[in-house]
Parts: structure tokens; sequence; C-alpha cells
């Protein structure tokens, strides 16, 4: 039997592949080499990219790109000067020096939105998007998103809509009725200066809450509720470090490893809170929809909200429907898509 001599065994057992001080060294190297590697990528694809000759603005930092100029000014500005200033298609840099095509032609537009299977959004804003509402219709692409489209394409019929006209109606007479307060009992009635995109949120996020799920948050009222707590603690995290957050984003290596500062916690506590609401009212849902149907009485009222109509959809469907998580991420889908079209 050959036996290795005592010397090389002694060799293999006392001298260690890297010393501590190497070890430690590549471990603190690795936050620094990452994303100056992801950077050197978006530099050398941003070189080779055919949209290297669209004109744009120079500047911007090597970390931000232009988001930061963006971020500073009023929503909107900076992209109508830079319009003005290089045309209707300009390239700007967004973050480690990706690049980024805005453009405001109709054309171009029209043969982007009615292409979605070929203009997908970026892995990166994809796990931003998951990271914040979960694997809803806005974060589907492709098949996923035709199949969930399809399933809740009958929740928005016009008829289903016209029926939800009653909750527009009374929560804007109800932001009327406040604003009128608001002159009534300011220092120079009847006038009075008022945050109006402060109000249209809460007035969209009640109008939301009971069209879509028939979940009253009472935001205008003033009145706290744990759903909408949860939700703005996730889309405006108040501790999260940027530099973390993009990081994540930007570099996938660091999104299992980056997860115990303090902002990254926040957003999870807020995100298992949300979920946990949004399970007992798609578990309440469902559960009204099969006495619905046990009962087979067209007589019986039936729940007219859109998490409700979504429900019935999907039971109706014979194969390929939404999963459980499914259905549940719709609802901070509908949160956001109603914050964004307002602010």
């Amino acid at each position: 039997m050959f036996k290795l001599p005592l010397g090389i065994l002694e060799m293999a057992f006392s001298v260690p592949f890297f010393s501590p001080v190497t070890l430690v060294g590549l471990l603190v190297s690795i936050p620094i080499v990452l994303p100056l590697l992801r950077l050197a990528e978006s530099m050398i694809r941003a070189s080779l990219s055919p949209s290297r000759i669209v004109p744009g603005p120079s500047g911007g930092s090597l970390f931000l790109g232009h988001l930061g100029l963006i971020q500073e000014s009023t929503k909107g500005e900076w992209q109508e000067e830079m319009l003005k200033e290089h045309g209707h298609v300009l390239r700007y840099r967004a973050l480690l020096g990706t690049a980024r095509l805005l453009t405001t032609d109709i054309k171009a537009l029209n043969h982007v939105l009615t292409n979605s299977t070929i203009y997908q959004r970026p892995e990166t804003i994809r796990y931003a998007l998951g990271q914040l509402i979960g694997e809803g219709l806005i974060y589907a692409e492709g098949s996923d998103h035709k199949r969930q489209r399809r399933i809740m394409n009958p929740a928005f019929s016009p008829g289903h809509i016209k029926e939800m006209t009653e909750i527009f109606l009374a929560k804007s007479r109800e932001l009327r009725d406040i604003l009128l307060s608001k002159t009534l009992t300011s220092e120079a009635p009847p006038s009075a200066r008022v945050d109006m995109l402060h109000y249209l949120h809460q007035a969209t996020l009640d109008i939301i809450g009971l069209a879509g799920f028939n979940y009253s948050f009472n935001a205008l009222s003033d009145q706290q509720s744990d759903l909408s707590d949860s939700f703005n603690a996730v889309i405006h995290p108040s501790s999260s470090v940027p530099v973390i957050q993009i990081l994540k984003v930007q570099v996938p290596a660091f999104r299992n490893v980056l997860v115990f500062d303090k902002g990254s916690r926040d957003v999870q506590k807020a995100r298992s809170k949300m979920d946990s609401i949004g399970r007992e009212l798609v578990s309440k849902k469902k559960a009204e929809v099969l006495r619905e149907k046990m009962t087979g009485d067209d007589s019986v009222k039936k729940s007219k909200d859109l998490l409700s109509l979504l429900i019935r959809s999907n039971m109706d469907e014979a194969g390929g429907g939404l999963t459980d998580d499914e259905v549940l991420h719709q609802i901070p889908t509908f949160l956001l898509a109603g914050m964004l079209l307002v602010g």
C-alpha cells in the first residue's frame, strides 16, 4: 500500500492555501470588485450598443448616471428640458452607466407598447418590481403576462367598470367637501392653500381599496390602516440605504447577502404584513365566490370588486389559471398602478 511521507502530510495541513489576512482581504474586496465589474460591463455594452449614436446629455455621476439630476428636479422637468435640447429621442445614463432611451415619438411608443414580447423590462427592473409588489401583472412578461391579462380582462370590462362609478362619485364628493371645509376654515376665506397631490393620493387610495377589493382605507378621513401603512413602508422605505438597494438591484450576487441592513429588514417586515392581510382578503373573497356558486341563485347579490371578479374568472378557467400567489400579488399591483396614475 502506497503511503505519503509524513513530511508532505504535515506541510499539507500546516500551510494554508490562503493566510487569514489574504482571506479577509478577498472578502473585503468583493463588495468593491463586483460593482466595478458591473460598471465595466455596462460601459462596454454602452460603447457597443447601437444607441450610442443617439444624442443625449453629457455629465452625470459615475454611479448614478443622470438619475441624481432627475431626482433633484421637479417631476418631468429635466426630461422636458433635455427633449427640447436634443430632440424627441435622446439617450441618457442610469445606474452604473447603463444606457436608457427616452422618446416622445408616437409611432415609436406605439411600436414598443404593441410588441411587448420584444421590448421587455430589464432583469434589474423586474427584480426591483418583484421586491416591491410581487409577481403580479406589472411584473409578468411574455406568456405569463398574456395568461394573467387574459384572466383579468373580464374584471375590467366596460360593464363592470360602469358599476363602480358610484364609488368614484362618492369619493369625489367627499374630497370636494374636505377641500371646501379647508377654504372656510383658512386664514383668508374663501380661499386656501392645500397640497392637492396629497389629497388626490388619499382619494385614489380609498377608491382603489373599495373598487379593487372592497377594503376601506378611509384615507380621506386620515384614518390609519395596516394595509396602507405596509404598502407605504414598502414603496417609500424610510430607513433604507440607497447604496445597498442599488447594489442589490444591479449586482445579483449581493441579493442574498445584503439582507441584514435595517432598510432590507423593514421592507421585508412590511411585505410580510401586506401579504398576510392580502391572503386574508383573497381567502375571504374565494369563500364568498364559492358560496355564490354553491347556491346557484342568480338573485344573490354578487361582489363586484375587481378581486372578486378576478377570483370568479380564475375559478372558471379550465386550465392555466393564476396561482394563489399570483392572485395575492394583484393587490399591491392595483395599489401601485393607481398611485402611478396620480403621481
